[in-house]
Parts: structure tokens; sequence; C-alpha cells
């Protein structure tokens, strides 16, 4: 069976490649931060003699201000 290619692209298209590897390097940082977010949670309790709520609150002061920051974006 005959391989068929694509077409190559005109002169004046964009690369995307740079702004895809930026993207998917923020991705895997925030994954990896928000990871070591959840790790972390017991072993802060621990050191500051927080009860559960209060260790959560490590969680949540991450995700609200993302949720903060990415709504405006979405609108």
């Amino acid at each position: 069976m005959a391989k068929r290619s694509a077409p190559p692209a005109p002169a004046g298209a964009p690369d995307y490649t740079i702004p895809f590897i930026t993207v998917a390097m923020l991705f895997g940082i925030f994954g990896f931060l928000t990871n070591l977010n959840s790790n972390l949670s017991p072993k802060l309790e621990d050191i500051f003699n927080l009860n559960h709520m209060w260790s959560n609150f490590v969680t949540t002061s991450w995700f609200w201000p993302t949720w903060f920051s990415l709504c405006p974006a979405a609108s």
C-alpha cells in the first residue's frame, strides 16, 4: 500500500511547534505542582499541628486562584 504524504505547508504558514512545546511543558509543570500539593498536605498537618480542614486549605489555595484566573479567559 502506498503511503500518502501530507501536502507541504504554504510559504507563509505559521509554525506552531514552539507554542505547542510551551503549552505541553506548562501542562506538565502544573500537573506536577498539583500532585505535589496533594502530597504535601498530610506533611503540613504534622509539621504545623493542623487539623484536616486547615491542611486542605493548601489544596484550596492552589485551585481557587487558578479558577479565578481562568474564568476571565473563558469569557
